[in-house]
């Protein structure tokens, strides 16, 4: 039997629309994704960084006939809007909030049923197993199938940071973020805002630090509890949910596993997907 698909709301995603002559060129400069990959039916993954490489913040981009629609979590909305207007100029670019007039969903299993009427919707660009995500009006109130918790489990089951809480703006680097294993960085496309930095810590092949996705033996820690190995402090605890987590752990001391959590008897458990490649 054809399992349903679990449609899963995600009220804490805002809707912004990029549009003008200059969109493409102007983001093309910014973002740390090829904007030529853009096409209808498919979304980018990308980020935009400090001129020092440093995680300011995630989103998805996907075309549509009125504009490009970006896709970030609330949290970063007032502060990437404020960042592209400072770097538009006199380029043809117009950013609308349209936060108020669509809502954000993720569809586990298959594409958006018709109820829906999405205006657009695209598979995960990160990794297939996460589904489906779809932009619908607003005032649209299809049957929800699931819970935010479902999402939550599948993407800690599969250790795909969620940014927005998992990264430090300012600080985290694109490479602990893992935005060049879940196709959100370009090594080809040119100069964007901290490309410089980030080419260098690629060819140098100097990646120290990695968001990976632990087990928990034990109760979750808070985020930002420690990770230690004896009295080695070897990373940081970040989101979770249940005995699932996502930790920022040192690479070089993931042979020394099961790790502790800060001052508590839970024993951390380092595991490694199939996608996040350390050497």
């Amino acid at each position: 039997m054809m399992q349903m698909p679990i449609h899963i709301p995600q009220p804490q995603r805002a809707v912004l629309r990029l549009s003008g002559t200059d969109v493409e060129g102007f983001l093309q400069a910014l973002f740390t994704n090829d904007m030529s990959k853009l096409k209808d039916g498919a979304g980018l993954y990308s980020a935009l960084l400090t001129p020092q490489g440093k995680y300011t913040a995630d989103f998805f981009l996907i075309p549509h006939a009125e504009g490009l629609f970006l896709e970030v979590d609330d949290s970063q909305k007032d502060k990437l809007i404020q960042q592209l207007t400072l770097y538009r100029l006199k380029s043809d670019v117009t950013i609308d909030d349209l936060s108020s007039e669509f809502q954000v969903w993720v569809h586990l299993g298959e594409a958006p049923d018709p109820e829906f009427s999405p205006v657009v919707h695209y598979p995960d660009p990160r990794l297939g197993s996460l589904g489906w995500r779809s932009i619908i009006p607003a005032m649209t109130s299809p049957e929800q199938r699931g819970h935010q918790e479902d999402y939550e489990a599948l993407r800690l089951t599969h250790g795909i940071p969620d940014c927005a809480r998992d990264c430090v703006v300012g600080k985290s680097t694109a490479f602990e973020c893992n935005l060049d294993l879940l196709n959100g960085l370009s090594f080809t496309k040119g100069c964007y805002v901290g490309q410089e930095v980030t080419a260098r810590i690629e060819y140098r092949g100097k990646i120290k630090k990695r968001l990976m996705p632990v087990t928990i033996e034990g109760p979750l820690p808070e985020p930002g509890t420690p990770v230690k190995s004896g009295e080695r402090v070897v990373g940081e605890i970040r989101s979770g949910l249940g005995s699932r987590a996502i930790a920022l752990l040192r690479i070089a001391h993931l042979d020394e596993a099961p790790f502790s959590s800060g001052d508590s008897e839970s024993k951390i458990i380092p595991a490694r997907p199939d996608w996040l490649r350390l050497e």
